[in-house]
């Protein structure tokens, strides 16, 4: 490529005498003109320089916009596995009612796929906490492990349910009432796109009010714990 520089400079000195020929043409001045003309021969490596220092600027410029659009394209084509909704319960709410899980809350999660490729290799975790607000920062993740995985298409959802493991005490379910404690539902999905990169999706949603929840009640998004990648 860089064989055509020689020539390339050789026309931009050839187009800069030339313009400077006609503007100093039409101001009548042909002393200037032929400074102009010896002073650009005189320094044709500089134009040379330029002219080199040009095209490295827009081959760095098409290397660049080649890349952006690289990474915008795998990123339209990638998976997005996010969570899509949480829906409390007890098990006076159950179809049939199961006596043995009143006042114990249970979560049913459904995550989806958002993105237009399946997400293979798709593990979860979650779990249900019953404490102060002020304490949700405590609420930890640990590592999760490579089993029951997953495939999730594109436009395709996954689901889990769990239960909190015992119904919550009087007092508890005052607190829970009353805002001093919230139920929370917390933790990770991990998966990998059709690139082979590992993502994840971390979510933190809390509940506060009565309990057994009303039909329709619905957890809130906390503010930290939930990020992705």
């Amino acid at each position: 490529m860089f064989k055509f520089l020689p020539r390339l400079s050789n026309m931009v000195a050839a187009i800069a005498i030339a313009a400077a020929v006609i503007a100093l043409i039409a101001q009548e001045n042909h002393e200037w003109v032929s400074s102009a003309i010896q002073y650009l021969e005189t320094h044709n490596p500089i134009i040379t320089a330029i002219a080199t220092a040009l095209l490295a600027c827009v081959t760095g410029g098409l290397v660049w916009m080649a890349y952006l659009q690289i990474k915008t394209t795998r990123a339209q084509l990638r998976a997005y596995v996010f969570p899509e909704s949480a829906s409390l319960c007890d098990g006076s709410m159950l179809i049939p009612p199961n006596p043995a899980k009143a006042n114990e809350p249970g979560v049913v999660f459904t995550w989806k796929n958002t993105g237009q490729t399946p997400a293979s290799n798709v593990v979860s975790w979650g779990q249900i906490a019953v404490i102060e607000p002020i304490n949700e920062n405590r609420l930890t993740i640990p590592t999760l492990q490579n089993e029951f995985a997953r495939h999730v298409g594109a436009g395709a959802t996954g689901s889990k349910s769990l239960w909190f493991g015992r119904a919550l005490t009087a007092n508890e379910i005052a607190d829970v009432a009353a805002g001093a404690r919230a139920i929370y539902w917390h933790g990770r999905i991990e998966y990998r796109d059709i690139f082979g990169k590992r993502r994840f999706s971390n979510f933190r949603m809390a509940y506060s009010g009565p309990f057994p929840p009303p039909s329709g009640a619905i957890f809130f998004v906390c503010e930290k714990g939930n990020d992705a990648e």
